[in-house]
């Protein structure tokens, strides 16, 4: 039976299978023979789960083994050796009873064992939530989604069926509803991080409209506020991460709101970058970027006010030289820092290819380094933006009367520079983080001259279409493509359904 105690007997006594008559420090059969005595063995058959120890007193304030002598300087070899193993034996692991610390540990596996960081690319803050699932039933339900729809996502099957699990779904939107309609929860920060988390999933695996849950996330941060001065991380994180995809979906689906408020929270948040990017790059690009992306939305509302034929002439007049002179302003700030970028990531590369050919025994890389990737990023960020910009300052110099060929020709070729991104994309092995990627390169379809460029690109984003997203016909996915690009420049689309995210 378990835990029963047994003979406190030396071991040379056990061996012999004698009575020891348990007079230490030396017994009577040890002093006989000759032999180093052992001591007292170990009273009880095992450790209890618990961590009281092996004693079966639970209140014991000793940890493991208590071992009463009369006198220490007795104390054998062999004892001491033993003593110093057992004394430092650890605390035994408790178990996982509660379904968050389940859902914990499955968290914190799948994010091990992500070898290309993946996960964190797309969603930085989760590993920031392991403390806090069992604060909030909301946020385990979503995050245990979350990491169900990865698993499930990155199986072979997962291109032919939906790697949302359905019943976990509608767990996690009940447990999300209780939480929402909770006055003391709705504004925790547990629940924001569970709305952004449906949202990720949403966005990444479902492919449906993700407007509503940008709508609820953008309306739960007016509502919070920013984060403080000393605030909590995940706070900040989230504000980060929820910031560009709000205002993606201010400019892209009509809405009203003012974006302000964005670009109000930039000394709060204190935009840094990555450690790995050089200083004279990461100084304040992401700064400069944030700034302009929190006015993308605006202009985008004022060029379809422009195009509107019911606004009074002087109004659009006004509004025109007003967002004409707003893009060439933003196209003179960033072309600084985008050359640098684009500099430095071409030092990257050939710094890549002299390495492999200096030492022919370092192993190819097959992917992009982490450095590198990490120069990618703003080079990638600045390219759309870039575009975007530019699109915009001709169009608005067509409306003043004045159609700027200088203009068009930047546009041009920064749709080609975003265009010549594609094989760098296609050669970093991240199937999500690619689809983050191609953004700069979907804005220049508009220009693609050749019906073999069209399908090539059309190819590439087929690739990478886990979420289902794009149309079935490559005629439909042409007018997909081509609705992208009327919708970020606020021109008139054909009518056919789009989503931008």
């Amino acid at each position: 039976m378990p835990g029963v105690p047994k003979t406190a007997s030396c071991l040379f006594c056990k061996k012999r299978k004698k009575k020891c008559d348990l007079r230490w420090p030396t017994c009577s059969t040890c002093e006989r023979a000759k032999k180093v005595c052992s001591g007292p063995t170990v009273t009880t058959k095992f450790i209890h789960a618990s961590g009281q120890g092996l004693s079966t007193d639970h209140g014991a304030s000793h940890s493991l083994v208590s071992v009463t002598r009369s006198n220490g300087a007795h104390l054998t070899a062999v004892e001491a050796e033993r003593q110093r193993f057992v004394g430092l034996l650890p605390r035994p692991r408790k178990y996982p009873t509660t379904v968050a610390d389940r859902v914990t540990i499955r968290l914190i596996s799948t994010i091990e064992r992500d070898p290309i960081g993946d996960i964190l690319h797309n969603a930085n803050y989760l590993k920031t939530l392991p403390q806090r699932l069992g604060v909030s039933p909301a946020l385990r339900d979503c995050v245990a989604l979350f990491c169900h729809c990865w698993t499930n996502y990155r199986c072979p099957e997962a291109m032919e069926k939906s790697p949302v699990f359905h019943d976990l779904h509608g767990k996690a939107l009940r447990s999300l509803m209780r939480a929402l309609q909770n006055p003391d929860t709705q504004l925790s920060i547990e629940t924001c991080s569970a709305v952004t988390v449906m949202a990720r999933c949403n966005l990444l695996f479902d492919g449906g409209d993700p407007t509503l849950h940008q709508k609820g996330i953008a309306k739960m941060m007016r509502s919070k506020g920013p984060p403080p001065q000393n605030g909590d991380d995940l706070h900040v994180q989230l504000c980060i991460a929820n910031g560009g995809h709000i205002v993606r979906h201010w400019a892209a689906a009509h809405c009203t709101e003012d974006p302000q408020w964005i670009t109000s929270w930039q000394d709060v948040l204190g935009w840094k970058a990555s450690t790995e990017v050089p200083e004279h790059v990461s100084k304040h690009w992401l700064d400069q970027l944030n700034t302009i992306t929190a006015q993308w939305a605006r202009m985008v509302k004022g060029v379809k006010e422009i195009n509107n034929p019911y606004t009074a002439a002087d109004r659009r007049q006004h509004l025109a030289e007003q967002m004409h002179a707003l893009a060439l302003r933003f196209l003179a700030e960033t072309e600084t820092s985008y050359r640098l970028c684009v500099s430095t990531y071409e030092l990257g590369m050939k710094m890549e290819s002299s390495l492999g050919d200096s030492y022919p025994w370092h192993r190819k890389l097959v992917s992009l380094p982490p450095s590198h990737e990490t120069l990618f990023k703003p080079l990638s960020a600045y390219v759309p933006m870039r575009i975007i910009f530019s699109r915009i300052a001709y169009d608005l110099s067509c409306t003043l009367g004045a159609a700027d060929a200088e203009m068009y020709d930047k546009y041009h070729r920064m749709c080609q520079q975003g265009w010549d991104l594609l094989p760098h994309i296609m050669k970093i092995d991240h199937p999500i983080a690619t689809l983050n990627y191609v953004v700069g390169v979907v804005l220049c379809f508009e220009i693609l001259e050749s019906q073999e460029r069209k399908d090539y690109l059309v190819d590439a984003l087929k690739s990478t279409n886990f979420r289902r997203v794009l149309p079935s016909s490559r005629e439909d996915t042409e007018r997909f493509l081509m609705n992208i690009c009327c919708l970020s420049t606020g021109r008139e689309t054909d009518g056919y359904d789009v989503h931008v995210n």
